[in-house]
Formats: structure tokens, C-alpha cells, sequence
């Protein structure tokens, strides 16, 4: 009695195996440390497992009931699981009187949330950090629930192992190295349960066909299954990474636009948590997040022309989140080649920069240039901000994009300002910043005093700003450059665990901890992530960039000369930069006046610019155009492929029956057919046992199907064979069935049951074993 109510049909090894499945993604992030509590998810899923199989057996209660039940069930389960993790205080402080009621204590929780949700940033940590990891019970209760109850009820395995992979997947790669070995033991158990699932299915219809099978069917599959998957997980790990394709890239820039305000809004709601970095990726968005170790290759990844070394930035970020920086630029103008609609504000002593840059690692779609961007000769996108209003719309770009995704050796150009002002300029450059400035002085409410105390010791006795600047980079650069460190705590602001604690870091902790202490003396500065200048090769006349030239540096904004590069980071050489004025110099490239002269007007467009016309740019004709074109040739060569594929059926179709009988032909015929109709051949099947269940499906044409299949079997296995009037009536029976078979087909369905491949489908399995 007691094994009759432990049996189960799938077989507890389909258990073990999609519960090693969805471990794997707990423990991957459990191991990724995001935060605080995350072992209480393994016992979440694990409940949630067996409450999904329990219901899913039960097949007396409707599936919206054990639904509903399993909803009640969660949501108690993980409010004890969470009240035993982590218990934080409603009230920073402990302000919740003792004995407070329940509706007291959930009303304080919920003005807690509607302040997090509008102004994350100002929230104390360990709110933002137990609203992650709730959302993250959730979802791992709703994850375990639906892939035990697509198993064991529906008996579709893709439920499963689809949803789990893409978790899985996203925290692998956003995660440390280390966490990739519970992908492989993902892979793995996913593969196992997949051939395990399917060898149920396959015994569950030879059982209703009574067909006999061995009973030691099961073991050499999952035996063979564990070899051939364990073989193709090495032979994947093992293999080199292909490059990314021209057509893949093009989908990835596609793809990234709404993925990065998804990542955007993800650090704006959850600054707090304990991120870690990738170890050998680079990768430039709109967001910057400190994280642990780094371990950049030498991969050749570009080659710039230009007549001096400078940095090339990627991006300039402008609000600090106490873990990282995000580029709040919310306006996208897409220019046509050569196109000026930019419009920078011009300072004293800047000059226009050439550099032409050779594509090396193709798909990606960040242009690269030093100083401010004004025109490029490709198809671009400039994320940017609007400075100011007035006759004249003031821009300054963050970021420039390729529509397209770069090729390999592809090259560009990129005209851009940079400054030549020296330190005599900076000194007297004063304090009388624009108004526009004010967004490079934030600073979040949680920056701890300590770093303020610091800043005021570290620029005591200095006078101007860019003495102040000079002072902060001196004293930076006195701390230990170390690319191996790990992540701050979940938490803790950045720059205060890099200066007091850790005491050592790479270029994004020097960077940002110079824009922090800058702008907490007032003077506007911001983050820009890039690359060095690279490699001098005498051969290419120019630069060589590797992985390992990325970069991050402060920018600080001063008064009449804009924003000028600074170099805290110990390992870096300093910038040079004339010790005097550099306005008595003679000038080797135009310098761009502070007043725009009669002859600009062309080069710069009309002064009467409106924000509806800068917003208009994003829908520019050469983009309909390219779109259109795009069109036209995935129209055309759609078109070929189908052409060639239906020629390529019409030579296999008339190949394979040349030279059969006319009943083995018309058999054949009607058995291909059958398929579109919802009906193939099993292996198990006599052709009249196969001619029968197509009868049954198919009645309009019943009584031919059956006489044609006779006039087979007769054909096939008879030693006269058929008769010269047995073959007329072959030959007039089979073409109006096979027309009436082929419209059937064709027809469309709402749902067409796969009988070869029950794997694809999630059929239900009845009371004793029955398929459906």
C-alpha cells in the first residue's frame, strides 16, 4: 500500500534530476552574493517542487484551483522564509513602538516602499536590499511551482528547462567567474531531463499500443543520455568563442537600446547590491557599476590614426548611485554621414581632432573619439542632453552609436573639440560655473561624512579649483593599484570603502572618487569610461587599442575651457599639460572662437533650433531609408530561400518515388500526407493498422484510404501482385484523395497534434497511462 502511494509515474529520477535543475540556478545565484539571505531560496524551491508535484498528481483538482492554492501556499511560506532571513526595521532606528499592531507595523512598510520606489537612492540600504531579495523569493517560488507542474502535469519538459535557463543564464553573466560552474551542472541536468522526459512519453505510447519493450529500456537511456550530454558540455566549453556575426550584431544594437533602460532602471532601484563585475569583458552602457576583480586580455580590439595620444572615450556618466554611475542623457538624435545638428558649447582654446579609427572586433556599435564629438562618416546615434534653451540649443553628447554594427576593418572618422588649455588657463578659469553644470554636483544623501571630512583635509590651503582638482588627484594616486580586489560589501557606499577600508582598486574606484570629492568642494565633474591611448606602431602611423587600455578617468568641468581629462589612477602616466597659457602659442589646428563667426552658419545649421526639432532628428529620412532598404533586400532574399526550398521538395518528393509500383507509390504519397493532417505512421504500426487510425481521423475519405491500403498490402506482400485493372483503380483513386488530403493539410488548425515528436508538445497523460 505504502509503495502504491510512493509510486510515481515519471519516476522519481525525473524528480532528482529537474530539481538538481533548478538548484543549479539557486545556488548560481546564491553564489553570485548579490545580497544578504539568499540561502533561504534553496528551501523556497525545494517547497515549492514539492507542492507543485503534489498538485500536479492530483489530477481530481482543476488546474486553476491548484493554481490559486499554490499562490496561498507561496505567499505564506516565503513571508516565513523572509521574516527568518532578514528581518529589517520598519523605522530606521527602531522607532516602531513596542506592541504595535500589525496594521501599523505593514502601513510604516508601505510608506517605506512608496518612498524607495520615488527616490531610490535616498532609501537606507537594507530596504533596497529586502525588496531584492523578496522579488527574488517570489519568482523563485512562481519558477519551481510552473516547472514541477509543466513536468509532472503537462509533461512538457520546455516549461521547465527554458524559463530556468534564461535565470540561470542572465545571472551567469552578470555574475563573477566563478559562478559559470553551475551552468555546466545546468546543461547537464537539463539534457539528462530532457532524454528522460522523452523515454516516459515513449513508453507511455508503446504501452498503450502494446507494443513490448525492455524493461531496462529506461537505464540505458539515462546511461547513454549522461555520456552523450557530459560529451557535448565538454566539447561546448571547450570550443573557442566564435566572433560575433555581422547579422548577430545588427540584432544585438537592435536588442541593447530597450535592455539598457531595463539595466538603468534595475541600478536606479537596486544601487545597493553587492555587484561584482565580469572578470574579462569589456563592456561600455549607461551604466557603470563598481564590482570586484578584473582580468583584462590583450585582444587587439581597434586601430587609431590621429596626430597625438589621447583617451578615447566610450561614454560620460553624470549621477553617482553610491555603487556605481548611471548617464541619465535621455535625448537620441540619429545624423546622416558628415551631418553637424550637434551643437557643443564652445569654449576658448579648443581645437578640431581627427581620428580615424579601423574596426578589429567587429559587433559592436560605440564610436570612439577624444573630447567632444561633432560629426562622424558613419550612420550614428548621439545620446545626449540639452544644456541649455534660448536662439541657440547648447548639446553636449554622452554617448555616440553606430546604427549599424560594426564590421571587421571596418573604419570611421570622428571630428571632435578638444582643449589645449593650459595651467595658467585653468588657474584663472574661476568659479562662475552655467547653471546647466548644477547635475554634475549631485551627490546621494547617503554619502558618508567622512569622505566630506576627507576631501576638506586632503585640499586645505589650496585656492582655486584646479588647485583643489590637483590636490584630490595627488593623494589618489598614493593609493595601491590592485585590479584583483573583491566587491565592496552590499551596501556600502564606494569611494568610502575605497578610501578607508579597502584602501586600494583600479581606475573606476580612482575615477569616481575623484568625481565624488570634487563635487563635494562644488566643482562640477563626471566619470567617462574609454580606452588609453594604446600601443604607438610606427608601421600603422597610429594607435593600437587592446582589452587591457580600458579606462576610466574623472572629466571637471571649468569655467571658458569646458571639461578637462584628469588621471588619479596610480598605474597611469599623468597628462601632459603647458605649465603656462597656452593662449600665446602659436596654434597648429584652428582654434574654435567663443563667438561663432558668419561663415559657421552653413557648417553649424540655423541658431533657430527647437527642442521639437531635436526630437524630430530621431526619425531622420537616411534611417527610413536604410530601413527601407534592409526591406527590400530581406524581401528578395526571402523570397530566393523559399523559391529554392520548394524546388528542393519538388526534386525530393519526385526523386523518392521514381521507380515504385503504383500502390507502394500512392502508399508512400498518403503516409507523407497523413502527417500534415495530424496522423503519422508509428514505428509499431502495420500499413493497415496505419491505414485505420488515418481512416479514423480522415472520414471524408475513409472507404478510399482503406481500399488503397488493401490494394498495398496485396501489392506488397502477394506473389501475384495487382491486377492491370487493380492498378486503373489506383491510379483513380489515389490523385482526388491526395488533392482532398493536401487541402486537409493545409487548412489551418488551432492546434495539430505532433504524433512523431510528443516531445515538442505538452500533452496530458490520463488516469493509467493513456495518451491524449
Amino acid at each position: 500500500m505504502l509503495r502504491s502511494r510512493l509510486h510515481l509515474a515519471e519516476g522519481w529520477t525525473t524528480f532528482l534530476l529537474l530539481m538538481f535543475l533548478l538548484l543549479s540556478v539557486v545556488w548560481s545565484v546564491r553564489a553570485a552574493a548579490w545580497t544578504e539571505g539568499l540561502n533561504i531560496l534553496q528551501w523556497i524551491s525545494l517547497v515549492a517542487m514539492s507542492l507543485g508535484l503534489i498538485l500536479a498528481k492530483h489530477r481530481r483538482i482543476p488546474g486553476v484551483v491548484a493554481h490559486l492554492m499554490a499562490l496561498i501556499v507561496g505567499a505564506a511560506w516565503v513571508t516565513v522564509m523572509l521574516s527568518s532571513a532578514f528581518a529589517p526595521p520598519l523605522i530606521p532606528g527602531g522607532l516602531v513602538p513596542p506592541g504595535s499592531s500589525w496594521a501599523f507595523k505593514v502601513n510604516v512598510m508601505y510608506q517605506q516602499i512608496v518612498s524607495w520606489l520615488r527616490s531610490p537612492r535616498d532609501a537606507d540600504s537594507w530596504l533596497s536590499n529586502w525588496l531584492f531579495l523578496s522579488n527574488l523569493s517570489v519568482l523563485t517560488w512562481l519558477l519551481c511551482y510552473v516547472s514541477s507542474w509543466s513536468v509532472f502535469r503537462r509533461h512538457w519538459v520546455w516549461g521547465a528547462v527554458l524559463p530556468a535557463g534564461a535565470a540561470c543564464l542572465l545571472n551567469v553573466y552578470y555574475a563573477p567567474p566563478r559562478v559559470a560552474v553551475y551552468l555546466i551542472l545546468f546543461c547537464l541536468s537539463a539534457l539528462l531531463l530532457i532524454v528522460r522526459v522523452h523515454i516516459f512519453l515513449r513508453q507511455e505510447a508503446w504501452r498503450q499500443a502494446a507494443v513490448s519493450y525492455s524493461l531496462d529500456v529506461d537505464l540505458t537511456f539515462i546511461r547513454d543520455g549522461a555520456l552523450m550530454s557530459l560529451l557535448v558540455v565538454i566539447l561546448a566549453w571547450s570550443m573557442p568563442a566564435a566572433a560575433r556575426g555581422q547579422a548577430m550584431g545588427n540584432f544585438w544594437v537592435r536588442f541593447q537600446e530597450p535592455w539598457h533602460k531595463v539595466q538603468t532602471e534595475w541600478t536606479r532601484l537596486f544601487a545597493s547590491l553587492n555587484y561584482q563585475g565580469q572578470s574579462r569583458r569589456v563592456h561600455f552602457g549607461q551604466t557603470l557599476t563598481l564590482g570586484g576583480a578584473v582580468n583584462l586580455g590583450n585582444t587587439p580590439l581597434m586601430e587609431i590614426q590621429a596626430p597625438e595620444p589621447r583617451y578615447w572615450r566610450a561614454v560620460a556618466y553624470d549621477q553617482y548611485t553610491g555603487n556605481g554611475w548611471v548617464d541619465t542623457d535621455d535625448v537620441v538624435l540619429t545624423l546622416r554621414p558628415s551631418e553637424t545638428q550637434l551643437h557643443p558649447a564652445q569654449y576658448s582654446l579648443q581645437r578640431e581632432f581627427t581620428q580615424t579609427v579601423r574596426v578589429l572586433e567587429p559587433g559592436e556599435d560605440l564610436l570612439f573619439s577624444a573630447g567632444q564629438p561633432l560629426r562622424s562618416s558613419v550612420f550614428t546615434r548621439a545620446r545626449l542632453s540639452v544644456l541649455a534653451s534660448g536662439k541657440q540649443q547648447i548639446t553636449d553628447v554622452s554617448m555616440l552609436q553606430s546604427v549599424a554594427a560594426l564590421r571587421r576593418n571596418q573604419t570611421y572618422t570622428v571630428i571632435s573639440l578638444v582643449s589645449r588649455a593650459g595651467v595658467g588657463d585653468l588657474i584663472a578659469a574661476g568659479t562662475e560655473y552655467p547653471a546647466w553644470t548644477e547635475r554634475y554636483l549631485q551627490l546621494p544623501a547617503s554619502l558618508p561624512d567622512r569622505v566630506r571630512r576627507l576631501t576638506q583635509e586632503v585640499t586645505q590651503g589650496t585656492e582655486t579649483p584646479y588647485e583643489q582638482a590637483m590636490a584630490i588627484q595627488e593623494e589618489l594616486r598614493r593609493v595601491t593599484y590592485d585590479q584583483y580586489i573583491s566587491a565592496p560589501p552590499a551596501g556600502r557606499d564606494v569611494v568610502d570603502w575605497f578610501l578607508f577600508e579597502n584602501q586600494r582598486g583600479y581606475c573606476d574606484y580612482y575615477a569616481t572618487a575623484m568625481a565624488v570629492m570634487c563635487r563635494v568642494l562644488g566643482i562640477p565633474a563626471r566619470v567617462a569610461q574609454g580606452y588609453t591611448s594604446g600601443e604607438y606602431v610606427a608601421a600603422l602611423g597610429g594607435y593600437r587599442v587592446q582589452q587591457l587600455n580600458a579606462h576610466a578617468w574623472p572629466e571637471i568641468f571649468f569655467p571658458g575651457y569646458g571639461w578637462i581629462e584628469f588621471e588619479p589612477t596610480s598605474s597611469q602616466p599623468l597628462p601632459t599639460r603647458l605649465e603656462g597659457s597656452a593662449a600665446s602659442l602659436p596654434i597648429g589646428a584652428p582654434v574654435v572662437p567663443t563667438d561663432r563667426q558668419p561663415e559657421d552658419e552653413d557648417k553649424f545649421g540655423p541658431d533657430e533650433t527647437s527642442a521639437e526639432d531635436i526630437e524630430a532628428l530621431g526619425a531622420a529620412t537616411a534611417q527610413r531609408r536604410m530601413w527601407y532598404a534592409r526591406l527590400r533586400a530581406t524581401l528578395l532574399v526571402s523570397l530566393a530561400v523559399l523559391s529554392a526550398l520548394a524546388f528542393s521538395l519538388f526534386l525530393w518528393w519526385s526523386f523518392s518515388l521514381r521507380g515504385l509500383p503504383s500502390a507502394a507509390r500512392a502508399f508512400t504519397e498518403m503516409r507523407r500526407l497523413g502527417r500534415l493532417v495530424g496522423v503519422a505512421q508509428e514505428p509499431h504500426q502495420t500499413p493497415t493498422e496505419y491505414g485505420e487510425s488515418l481512416a479514423e481521423a480522415f472520414e471524408p475519405g475513409r472507404d478510399e484510404i482503406r481500399r488503397l491500403v488493401a490494394l498495398y498490402v496485396k501489392q506488397r506482400f502477394s506473389r501475384k501482385g495487382l491486377t492491370e485493372a487493380e492498378n486503373r483503380e489506383v491510379s483513380s483513386l489515389w490523385p482526388g484523395l491526395r488533392a482532398r488530403l493536401l487541402r486537409r493539410g493545409l487548412k489551418p488548425r488551432r492546434r495539430r497534434r505532433r504524433a512523431s515528436m510528443p516531445w515538442y508538445s505538452p500533452d496530458v497523460l490520463r488516469e493509467g497511462g493513456s495518451l491524449r
